[in-house]
């Protein structure tokens, strides 16, 4: 049938109202250099050192997972590999979301307290770290939203404010939507969202059904919740429905925290010791390997997922 996506609409939602095509061999003239802004021209620089550490330590694939899991890059995934993703309705962690910033600011937190730094001055680094790392990043929406959203918590942290998500979240959607109000229409700040509220709200109420403290239950109420709250919205947008959702999370998603774990000792390797990059880069490539064959494991199994015209 025909799609109902127009892309004049998602243009215009962005910003966007003319498109210009230049040919290859057309004629055209750099006027000027080094105009942007510092702060972003350091941070496209850095992108790309870290883009050509990883291409120069990984397999191809492993090295554009790593890309678009962290910094957002996900031009050079091959097709299988996001369908892949797709059809075990975890493709949020291919694109950098709350649950890789909630990662990276646990990780950053934990280091700055082993490093015995005051309390209030670890919130202020990580607040500081997390902007940096979102122009790192290029910037996205999906990245610009969760680290909105951490940013508020962490203010929260840094007044001595007991913190109310619900408060934060409306906080964060009203700063973005004042910023930015055709964003209430964006596939993503609506599954951001809405999965974050649904694990706030049902999470603690499957979790007292199941009457089981464990941390296994604790990972599969998350990830049920996460799964009622978007599949909805999923089904309307992507007419995919993913029952695999739930198992393919508890799978999954641990590994996401030794990918991004691994994957920024990498990084940070990349710049200063770069002569033992390669050693850390198997430990990631091996985190990364285990993840892209799961997903690809988990997408064959009979039922796992059902398309609907």
């Amino acid at each position: 049938g025909k799609s109902d996506f127009n892309y004049k609409e998602y243009l215009r939602r962005k910003g966007i109202y003319g498109l210009l095509n230049v040919k290859k061999d057309a004629y055209f003239k750099i006027t000027n250099h080094n105009r942007a802004n510092p702060i972003k021209y350091l941070a496209v620089k850095l992108k790309q050192k870290v883009q050509k550490g990883f291409k120069d330590n990984l397999p191809q694939v492993q090295a554009a997972v790593l890309s678009a899991m962290l910094l957002g890059d996900r031009s050079d995934l091959p097709a299988q590999v996001r369908e892949a993703f797709i059809r075990t309705g975890t493709a949020h962690v291919l694109a950098i979301s709350g649950l890789h910033i909630g990662i990276i600011m646990f990780i950053f937190l934990v280091f700055l307290k082993a490093m015995r730094m005051p309390e209030k001055a670890r919130y202020v680094l990580t607040i500081a770290f997390l902007i940096f790392y979102c122009l790192l990043a290029g910037a996205r929406p999906s990245v610009v939203r969760a680290v909105l959203m951490a940013t508020v918590v962490l203010f929260g942290f840094l007044l001595d404010k007991e913190v109310n998500i619900y408060n934060s979240l409306g906080l964060a959607a009203l700063i973005i939507l004042a910023y930015n109000p055709y964003q209430l229409y964006d596939i993503g700040f609506q599954l951001s969202f809405v999965s974050v509220l649904s694990i706030v709200y049902l999470s603690p109420k499957v979790e007292r059904l199941l009457r089981i403290k464990h941390v296994i239950v604790k990972s599969f109420s998350v990830s049920l919740s996460a799964w009622l709250g978007t599949s909805v919205i999923i089904v309307y947008y992507f007419k995919i429905f993913t029952p695999i959702t739930i198992l393919a999370n508890l799978v999954i998603v641990p590994f996401v925290s030794f990918v991004i774990v691994t994957g920024f000792i990498l990084l940070f390797s990349i710049f200063i010791f770069p002569f033992v990059a390669p050693f850390f880069a198997y430990t990631a490539g091996a985190m990364v390997f285990i993840l892209v064959k799961s997903a690809g494991f988990l997408s064959l199994i009979p039922g796992a997922y059902f398309y609907l015209n």
